[in-house]
């Protein structure tokens, strides 16, 4: 897994340069920088079936320090692609976050889950029925990823409420939504992992800067060197918190921080390949499908390192052939 590390450093600065433009969260690069990642969440998925042998103690070291901050990007750039969308759109995109946001993606999330029970039922699994019912709500899981889905459907939920009570005064509808992202770090404490909320701020993060993008690009677009600053502090306050994330306030911030870390590297360098770009447009389908082949040839093939590898491969295409068919209903119901 090491010499796969080397090659994922590799496709990262493949493609980089020194930023000439303002479009450091473009969709193209929010798009390139989350393929990076979903890679990376492959990798981290991957690990669980390996055994961890000399060739990959740094990959193995690597995945333990990083944990959940592997998903920040599609934490942060959700949040703020949020409030942008409400920014321009208004009362009217508002009143469609239930049917257009939270139904949409619980729809897609549920068809995918039933293929998990289908193939649930093929390898003659024995979930249980309340476990196969709770996992379409994201609840539970049936094999399948499962959490970050949940989070996203609560943070979607937060966001309508929030801007349906105060829908004139955009800091106060994000200062709702980070009050629901606190709830949500209280509520799940003690009845779920800590995987499930550490990342939690992310999100409204995300929507704090949307909020204020215009004066903070504005600023710091000014210099040159300014964006170089930015980053520096950001990395700062990433290692402080890093170092202190026992503390449940501290891990939260160091998510924070690292997701402003990110986008501070993309105001100075753009982040971007044919292979990340691609990636980029089927981050959803391969975050969740991937445990599919993963799961389905598990059972007869021992070699964790040919199952990654033929499960990246199937991956793929399925990731591809979902993603033609989601689209297409999106078409018919929404």
């Amino acid at each position: 897994m090491d010499f796969v590390l080397i090659a994922m450093v590799a496709l990262l600065l493949w493609g980089m340069s020194l930023r000439r433009d303002g479009s450091c969260l473009s969709k193209e690069q929010t798009g390139a920088v989350n393929g990076f990642f979903v890679l990376v969440v492959f990798l981290r998925h991957g690990a669980e079936i390996l055994t961890i042998g000399p060739l990959d103690r740094i990959f193995g070291q690597l995945n333990t320090e990083l944990d959940q901050l592997l998903v920040v990007s599609f934490l942060f750039y959700s949040g703020y692609g949020m409030m942008r969308s409400i920014a321009a759109k208004g009362a009217g995109y508002v009143r469609g976050i239930p049917k257009n946001r939270v139904l949409r993606i619980w729809l897609h999330f549920a068809l995918i889950v039933g293929l998990y029970a289908i193939l649930g039922l093929i390898l003659q699994k024995n979930y249980g029925w309340k476990r196969i019912l709770m996992s379409f709500t994201g609840w539970d899981s049936i094999g399948n990823s499962n959490w970050y889905i949940f989070a996203m459907l609560y943070f979607y939920a937060a966001t309508w409420l929030g801007f349906r009570l105060f829908p004139r005064r955009h800091i106060l509808a994000v200062g709702a939504v980070t009050g629901l992202s606190v709830l949500y770090i209280l509520l799940l404490q003690d009845v779920k992992g800590l995987w499930w909320y550490d990342t939690a701020l992310v999100y409204p993060a995300g929507m704090i800067f949307g909020l204020f993008q215009d004066k903070i690009l504005g600023f710091l677009q000014k210099k040159v060197w300014l964006p170089w600053v930015a980053m520096v502090v950001c990395g700062l306050l990433f290692w402080l918190c890093f170092r202190l994330q026992n503390l449940l306030l501290c891990r939260e911030l160091m998510a924070v921080a690292f997701a402003l870390t990110i986008l501070c590297l993309t105001m100075v360098v753009r982040i971007g390949n044919p292979v990340l770009d691609f990636l980029g447009k089927y981050t959803f389908e391969i975050y969740i499908l991937q445990r599919l082949p993963m799961n389905a040839l598990g059972r007869w093939i021992e070699n964790g390192y040919l199952l990654l590898g033929l499960s990246f491969a199937l991956t793929i295409p399925l990731a591809m052939a979902v993603h033609a068919l989601l689209k297409k209903l999106d078409q018919w119901l929404f």
